[in-house]
Parts: C-alpha cells; sequence; structure tokens
C-alpha cells in the first residue's frame, strides 16, 4: 500500500488533526477540545502523543489491542503533564495491511471508503443518530430570529460542549479518551487484500464535502480521483465562508479541521 494523496489543514492556528502513515498502515485522528481547553493547545498535544504511541504500536497484535494500548500510554502521560486537565478526546480512523488483509477500526465519526468492485463505506452508523439530533438543535438556534450571531455562536459553543460531555456515555458516543474501548465501541471490518483496489481515510471535516454537494460516495470518490484532495479542501472552505451563521449547512463550528489520506494497494 502507498499514499499517492494527503491532506491535513486547519483554518484556526492550531490543527487538532493529525494524519501518519507508513509502508503497510495509514491513520488519521481527529482531536476534540475538552471545555477547559480554551485555545486546544493541549488537544493538539495529546493528538501528537496519540500518533507518536499509535506509530509504534500499531505493528503488534489485533488494531483493537493496539489502540488500547496507545490509550494507555499516551492518557498516562497526558495526566502527568498536565494534571490539573481533563484528557481530550479523539475519533480516528486506521487501515492497515497485514497477512493479505486489509484491516480497518472506526472510532466515532471518522469515515473509510473503500474500493473493492463497488465504493463501500465503512463508518459507526450509531453517529447517524447523535449527529441528526445536533442538526435538529442547530436548525432551531439558526430559525430563532431573536437570537443575534454573537449569541449564537455561545449558544454553538454550548451544544458543543454538551455533546463531547456525553463522550464514551449513555446517549453520547464511542471515542478516544483516557479508558481502554471494547469491540462493541468500534467498528472493524476485513477485506482480502487482492479485492482492495483503494481507499480513502478522513475526518468528519473532509467528509463534510458530500454533505455539502449532497452525492453518493461513489460521486465524491470520483471527484477525488479526478482533481485531488485539495480540489476538495478549496471547495469545503468556500461553502462554509459562504454560510457564516451555520443555516445552510448546519454545523456547530464554521470551519472545522478536515483532514484525508488517499492510498492506493499494488
Amino acid at each position: 500500500m502507498r499514499i499517492t494523496d494527503k491532506l491535513c489543514k486547519s483554518m484556526d492556528k492550531v490543527n487538532e488533526d493529525v494524519i501518519c502513515y507508513g509502508k503497510d498502515f495509514a491513520f488519521v485522528i481527529d482531536g476534540q477540545s475538552s471545555i477547559n481547553d480554551k485555545n486546544a493547545k493541549t488537544t493538539k498535544w495529546y493528538v501528537n502523543v496519540l500518533k507518536r504511541e499509535l506509530k509504534k504500536n500499531i505493528i503488534h497484535g489485533t488494531l483493537l489491542n493496539s489502540l488500547n494500548q496507545t490509550i494507555k500510554s499516551a492518557s498516562s502521560i497526558f495526566k502527568k503533564t498536565f494534571s490539573s486537565m481533563e484528557v481530550p478526546s479523539a475519533t480516528i480512523a486506521i487501515i492497515r495491511q497485514k497477512n493479505l488483509k486489509v484491516e480497518i477500526l472506526i472510532v466515532g465519526n471518522a469515515k473509510c471508503l473503500v474500493q473493492t468492485k463497488k465504493i463501500e463505506l465503512v463508518e459507526d452508523p450509531r453517529m447517524d443518530k447523535v449527529e441528526n439530533n445536533i442538526l435538529k438543535k442547530v436548525k432551531l438556534l439558526c430559525g430563532d430570529k431573536n437570537i443575534n450571531s454573537l449569541e449564537l455562536k455561545k449558544k454553538f459553543h454550548e451544544l458543543l460542549s454538551e455533546t463531547r460531555n456525553k463522550v464514551n456515555t449513555m446517549g453520547g458516543y464511542p471515542a478516544i479518551k483516557d479508558k481502554p474501548l471494547n469491540e462493541e465501541d468500534v467498528v472493524y471490518k476485513e477485506y482480502d487484500y487482492n479485492d482492495v483496489i483503494s481507499a480513502i481515510i478522513c475526518t468528519d471535516g473532509f467528509y463534510a464535502y458530500k454533505t455539502y454537494l449532497m452525492i453518493k460516495d461513489k460521486d465524491l470518490y470520483a471527484i477525488i480521483n479526478n482533481q485531488g484532495l485539495a480540489h476538495c479542501y478549496k471547495h469545503i472552505r468556500r461553502m462554509e465562508s459562504k454560510d457564516v451563521n451555520c443555516s445552510s449547512f448546519p454545523r456547530l463550528q464554521l470551519y472545522d479541521d478536515v483532514s484525508a489520506l488517499y492510498i492506493v494497494f499494488y
């Protein structure tokens, strides 16, 4: 497997996403700031520790065991360094080639598009309920004519904090944090190596492109194949900048970090 295109960009000074890849693995991590991390710097620090630790662990054992070992070591390092702060959370998409298999593991709202004889989406279907609930609340807020833009931004922040407070709880969604994950917390899929032509792993910030354009996964794949990840990124930012109140494309922040890796298999 080899990486033929990559993207990891932010409109903020601090990018909470990271990407990483080697000769037989790749992953994208989307960090999610805790409430007391006002400028996201400790979240950026934590996702980079996760990246470093997972890069060391990913060749050993199952993907879930590798990830759990990473969570254990990274959260321990974080707590020793920032003893008074809550460990941030993160979502992840991992792909690994091992023993003539292509393995994919998803935590949270990260995605993986796989090209075999068709385009398949590997995701956590539980996220649909979580995200639809958030979108309903965003639409209600956007439709309230008594809320000015400053108050709207504050309400969005409160809703974002409320959502992240529910990580790894009933009514919330699974995420990397400071406790090991169980099999039911992740989505794992395996393909025969010879069946996989290519794959794209991405954060929800990138997958928003499909939502904005209201297209199918196969159409998204075709656009990436023909025009590349950078083209998608420019289009995402153009659409977001035209929707400053987040009403045309309901979301909790004007700009999200955007990351993706395009992988081809020999």
